[in-house]
Formats: C-alpha cells, structure tokens, sequence
C-alpha cells in the first residue's frame, strides 16, 4: 500500500479534462442525449401531471394531487433504472480513461460486464448510505424523544439529528467511495473492500473530494453566467432565460423552449466536466493507494 496526495486526487478530473478535451466533449454529447431522452420521457409519460404538481398540486384538492402523483411516479420508475445505467456508463468511461488508458475508443465508451458491475456496486453503495441514515435517524429519534421527556428543545434536537445524520452520511461515503474504483479495477463487486483501503485515510480523502466539489461547484456558477449571458441576448433578456428554472412540461413545445434549448447544451458541457472533476478524484485514490498499473494491478487478484 502506497500514501497519496489528496490534493493530486482533486485535481485529477481538470488533468484529465485538460489532456483529454475531445473526450470529455464525447461525453457531452452522450449527456445531451441522455437529458433530452429523460426530459422528453416525463413530457411523453406524464408532463401535464409534473406540471401541475409544479403549479401547486391539483389546484387545493388532496385527490387531485395524489392522482398527479401516481401518473409522475411510473415515470420516475422507468427513468430510475436508466439513470443508474448511464451514470455507470460515465464512470465506467472516466476509470477507464485513468485506470486503462491504452483502451482508447470513442470516449472510452463501452456497455458491457464492468457497467453492469459498477451499476450494482452503485445501487449497492446507495442502500448502505439509506440504512446508515436511517439507522441514525432511529437513534436521534430515540434520544430526541428523551430530550423531549427532560424539557429539551425541539428544535435544538432537530438540528442535532440533522447533524448526526449529515456526519453519518460524510463518514460512511468516504469509507466507501473506493467501492466503484475497486470494483471497476478487480473486475468483481468490491464495495466491502473499500473500507480497509480507506481506513486511516478517512480526512485526505475527504479533503479531496471536499476540493474537487468546490472546483466544480466554481465551473457550474461560471456556466450559469454565460448560460444567462448568452439566454438573455437571445430569449428576450433575463426573464426569458430564467424561464428555465420553472419549465412547463405540459407539452414538448412549451418545455423545448429557445431558453431551454440553449440550457440544455451549455448543461451537457458543463456536466461533462463537473462530473469528470468529481469523478475522477476516487479512482484517482485507489490507483496511487493501491498502484494500480504501476507494477501492483494484480496486487488483489
């Protein structure tokens, strides 16, 4: 086992965003797609219900809106599923660049045994994070209800609660976050394996995806100036750019609107390279933690 620089690991997805420009325009494109099929899909599925539970539910009748709901949740349904598919496309795709480089391909693009691993390990890793909030929710229940019974304040305990559980959700995310590297890596779910790479290492790695989210975060908020720069020239000023904050979804023509249409594209690039910029930063870890093609690939084979 080998020490990393967490600094190093945060700044691996502008690296790779730098070396590799064409690439990340490749998953741009495979973003673009996948947010017209997504929004269309809630258009097509159930648009005039997402609409009106936007607009307040079903206009005060709890019947209403309960119907509404039950039309949007089936879209959810399918686009769930989906969604964890795609996201382990990407991944898959941004390890590979990392982690195996002499592949190559148009975007180190695959759909393969190594997504559907890391698309188990994602759904995986999701319940231990629900079950690690839940169980501390129970807790913080238990000792608010005692909190409760000696006078203690309500919303003091909330805030409590709230914390211990954002701390649990922090620790266990951290302890795991190797989980997606290794397995793409071992070529075999490895999600348990990620708490004994991480142990000791828990602040570092931390750092470094706390450095990495800032970094994107600082991308996202210069995107939105330009989106809105860019909107505003060309959709009737900034009213009609920010039009895309409260999109009707009612029909594909009111949704696929200039304003939207613009937004769309600038948030496909944008997500090309937040989601390289905090994606990166862990199988960056687990390659110099491990060596991983560096002489110790086989080192858990």
């Amino acid at each position: 086992m080998a020490e990393f620089s967490a600094t190093d690991a945060a700044l691996e997805g502008f690296r790779l965003t730098r070396e590799r420009p064409r690439t990340v325009l490749v998953w741009a494109a495979l973003m673009l797609v996948s947010s017209l099929v997504s929004n269309g899909l809630i258009v097509a599925l159930a648009g005039e219900a997402f609409a009106e539970l936007m607009q307040g539910g079903g206009g005060g009748d709890p019947d209403e809106t309960l119907a509404n709901m039950r039309r949007v949740v089936p879209a959810y349904g399918l686009l769930l599923p989906l969604g964890i598919l795609f996201s382990s496309v990407i991944t898959a795709a941004i390890y590979r660049a990392l982690l195996h480089p002499s592949e190559g391909g148009p975007g180190f693009l695959r759909f393969g045994r190594d997504e559907l691993r890391l698309a188990g390990a994602l759904v995986l890793v999701g319940l231990l994070l629900a079950g690690a909030g839940i169980a501390v929710l129970v807790v913080a229940s238990l000792l608010g209800l005692a909190a409760g019974a000696g006078g203690g304040g309500a919303v003091g305990g909330g805030l409590v609660a709230a914390l211990l559980i954002l701390g649990a959700l922090v620790f266990v995310g951290v302890r795991f976050s190797l989980a997606l590297p290794a397995t793409f890596a071992e070529r075999r779910i490895r999600v348990f394996e990620s708490w004994r790479l991480t142990k000791g290492r828990f602040w570092p790695l931390l750092g470094a995806y706390v450095l990495s989210f800032i970094l994107a975060f600082v991308v996202l908020l210069l995107a939105l100036m330009i989106y809105l720069a860019i909107a505003a020239l060309v959709a009737g000023g900034i009213g009609g750019a920010s039009s895309v904050f409260s999109p009707d979804f009612s029909s594909f023509t009111g949704f696929f609107s200039l304003a939207m249409i613009i937004y769309i594209l600038v948030t496909a690039l944008v997500s090309a390279v937040t989601t390289t910029i905090t994606t990166a930063p862990p199988a960056a870890a687990y390659r110099d933690i491990t060596g991983y093609g560096q002489g110790a690939a086989e080192v858990f084979s």
